[in-house]
């Protein structure tokens, strides 16, 4: 069934090899015609999407299942322009109304030729344009409070040919349906690009190809919402996205990408991301989904691939935003964002496909400055090299991950692997104007494999006074040196406070069932237990710490007694080793003296202490 607003067509015999989209579709609906249309070029058919009639009434039905009201616009090429429609509002300002391929290709000619048709560099003399007689075409402006609506779906005429990869593909369209985005030139859109109003419509079949940055269907824009795209291809160096390359001024609301390719060829800078390259400002990025394939080459200053984003500077904030493409880059990588900056924050984002890279990838974003709240992964997440997490790849002073969770499989084939973050790594700067970063409320049930220093919830904690806090692991953990339940390792006053691992730890050396080896005096492990086995191949082995060598304070902590012979690996006691009934009971109460925090309930955790919500 295909369903379209209120009523729904049969498709009876569609996907039979023998027939015809055409022939399928009047086979499947009785009584109506379906009409071939024919390409830019005069003589082949369109051979995904027809026009069918039925009692008076025309819908665009595409092979894929898409349906559309009335008979979608196709572009014919760059020589398809036609002028749109414009409209006073109450407040004397001039909107701008779009039902046509060539009108978008208009509104692309007008700003990129700084907001005039009177040059060529870009686009079109304006009097090649039909302008209806009613039009004064001296008085057609657009100002940041011009709003531009969309009020058809587009095709834009691009299709995959034939070819090994879905590069060649596309790269078989002809040069005159390669699309010119929309504000190709900053200085042309942020003072004076308004408002594009997308109003639920969807844009097909766009075909970019460009050595220069910026692209997507806008290169550079304010303010874009209610939009979506869908099955095309987006190739240029980099700052590019399915929907635009850069956000000014601007939001972007309830945007989607799908199927949309979007590649980045620089390899040295990418920005790259499904639904925008970058963003900056104080924007916002809210309720947008992804499930077009991304690619980033840059590996030198900066990769920033994201499912949803590339690159998040200055006060961005990205809320309740979903990925369901593949994402695949160098450095910087993430399900929603490649790099969050300073401040910025990511809430309520999910991804839930597999996401490869080389260094600094994560499920939500490759590397953070800022805060993740309430985010959630269940993609397999790889690295080639380091810094690699179920949530961040990376993250610094001042950020926060809170109340998220991994349930992908976390594999880094270098060292900092977490099930929640890879790193948080240590700086040169003194910390004490700074507030300590901190993971709480998270946990992770994906297996977390690496090298050195892989953890359940964090590969390593160096920054001056991190805290990983009410926090615990369901995954196994698998590694080489300083491997932990928790953390494989941690330092500089930081802390591990009301946190629990269930499952097995295994490694080669410093192998602990809360973390694998605190390189301070001033470390705390605090209200933490384990259950899970712990086994070494070599030295250092405990069912608390691996290595305690330095001294690190262990208060109310402990194992159950037969998961390690030890409590720390370097150590010669095993007086933390308790049954199950003290770590249900004398544990919690001692955990609970000044806060509630743990409790044991009936048919859950197998009753083993969990963490109050």
């Amino acid at each position: 069934k295909i369903v379209m607003s209120n009523r729904t067509i049969e498709k009876t015999t569609m996907g039979t090899n023998s027939k015809t989209l055409k022939q399928d579709l009047e086979s499947g609906i009785s009584g109506g015609q379906a009409e071939e249309i024919t390409k830019a070029d005069g003589t082949t058919k369109y051979t995904d999407v027809c026009y069918v009639t039925k009692n008076g009434k025309t819908i665009t039905v595409y092979e894929d299942g898409e349906v559309a009201e009335g008979k979608v616009s196709i572009w014919k090429g760059t020589t398809d322009i036609e002028c749109p429609e414009f409209k006073k509002d109450e407040k004397n300002i001039w909107n701008w109304y779009i039902y046509t391929a060539g009108q978008l290709k208009f509104l692309a000619d007008f700003v990129n030729n700084g907001n005039s048709l009177t040059g060529t560099e870009n686009g079109a003399d304006l009097n090649s344009y039909v302008i209806e007689a009613n039009y004064d075409p001296s008085t057609v402006t657009m100002s940041t409070d011009t709003t531009i609506y969309l009020m058809n779906n587009i095709d834009l005429g691009a299709r995959p040919g034939e070819g090994d990869t879905d590069e060649a593909k596309w790269e078989t369209n002809p040069d005159t349906l390669k699309w010119m985005p929309i504000g190709i030139d900053n200085n042309n859109v942020q003072n004076k690009l308004g408002t594009f109003e997308g109003n639920n419509f969807t844009i097909c079949g766009v075909y970019v190809n460009r050595d220069e940055a910026y692209n997507g269907i806008f290169g550079n824009s304010n303010t874009i919402q209610n939009l979506t795209v869908r099955n095309g291809y987006i190739k240029a160096t980099f700052v590019l996205g399915g929907i635009v390359g850069r956000i000014r001024n601007g939001k972007i609301r309830n945007c989607h990408n799908i199927n949309t390719l979007v590649k980045s060829t620089d390899e040295e800078l990418s920005c790259v991301g499904g639904i925008v390259g970058q963003v900056s400002k104080s924007n916002y990025i809210v309720k947008c989904t992804n499930s077009g394939n991304v690619i980033g080459n840059g590996a030198t200053y900066g990769g920033y691939v994201g499912g949803i984003v590339g690159l998040a500077k200055e006060l961005v904030e990205i809320i309740e935003c979903n990925n369901n493409g593949t994402i695949d880059g160098k450095i910087y990588v993430g399900g929603i964002a490649g790099f969050s900056d300073t401040s910025s924050t990511i809430i309520e984002c999910n991804n839930n496909v597999a996401i490869e890279g080389n260094r600094c990838v994560g499920g939500i974003v490759g590397s953070s400055f800022g805060t993740i709240r309430g985010c959630k992964n269940s993609g397999t997440i790889e690295g080639e090299s380091e810094r690699v997490g179920g949530i961040a790849g990376n993250m610094t002073y001042n950020s926060k991950v809170e109340q998220c969770s991994n349930i992908g499989n976390v594999t880094g084939k270098g060292e900092y692997n977490g099930g929640i973050v890879g790193i948080i790594p240590t700086d040169n700067q003194d910390p004490s104007d700074k507030d300590p970063a901190t993971v709480s409320k998270c946990y992770n049930s994906g297996k977390v494999q690496g090298k050195d220093y892989t953890g359940g919830v964090i590969g390593t904690a160096a920054q001056y006074k991190s805290l990983i806090e009410k926090s615990y692991n369901l995954g196994e953990v698998n590694g080489t040196g300083n491997v932990g339940g928790i953390a494989g390792s941690f330092g500089r006053s930081s802390r591990l406070v009301n946190c629990y691992n269930i499952n097995k730890v295994t490694g080669t050396n410093n192998v602990g069932g809360i973390a694998g080896n605190p390189y301070s005096s001033t470390c705390e492990i605090k209200n933490c237990y384990n259950i899970g086995n712990v086994s070494s191949g070599t030295t250092n082995l405990g069912g608390i710490l691996g290595n305690n060598s330095n001294s690190s304070t262990i208060e109310n902590s402990y194992y159950l007694e037969g998961t390690a012979t030890l409590d720390v690996g370097s150590g010669l006691t095993n007086s933390l080793a308790k049954n199950k009934e003290y770590i249900t009971q004398d544990f919690v109460t001692t955990a609970n003296t000044t806060e509630t925090i743990w409790k044991v309930e009936a048919g859950k955790n197998d009753g083993w202490p969990i963490l109050n919500e």
